[in-house]
């Protein structure tokens, strides 16, 4: 039976801190398994090792840097988005995986061509956030 193969997308460097050694790690087991079809990316450290890695290299957001992060962030994931949709149109992978904010688009071209999609979220949704917070400061004054 074919192992199935995986597009991997982050808008971020992979082989960083955070999200970005979560990337990592990710895009290393999935290439350890031979399940990796691409991971696209913004560039990676160089101590990263994968194989299939798609680096986006230009980025117009860059030209918009000097706006408030609201806007810059919002426009390097809408431009992630736009890469990677344009990257699955021709993706023979199986499954999708990408990340909240940056996959919209991504998630619509991978549905329409049948494949499973993953979508990541780093972090809890900001409401139940809230509410676990409240509680805890109602626990603990």
């Amino acid at each position: 039976m074919k192992k199935p193969s995986v597009f991997y997308s982050i808008g971020a460097r992979v082989g960083g801190q955070g999200l970005s050694l979560v990337a990592q790690m990710a895009g290393e087991a999935l290439t350890n398994k031979n399940m990796l079809e691409q991971l696209l990316c913004y560039g990676e450290t160089g101590r990263v090792n994968v194989e299939n890695v798609n680096r986006i290299y230009f980025q117009p957001a860059k030209l918009f840097s000097h706006l408030p992060s609201k806007y810059y962030y919002s426009m390097k994931r809408a431009w992630m988005d736009w890469r990677a949709s344009h990257y699955l149109k021709h993706s023979r992978a199986d499954i999708f995986h990408g990340w909240t904010h940056e996959a919209l688009r991504s998630i619509r071209v991978a549905k329409s061509k049948g494949m499973l999609t993953i979508l990541e979220r780093g972090n809890t949704h900001p409401l139940f956030s809230q509410k676990i917070l409240e509680e805890e400061y109602g626990i603990y004054g």
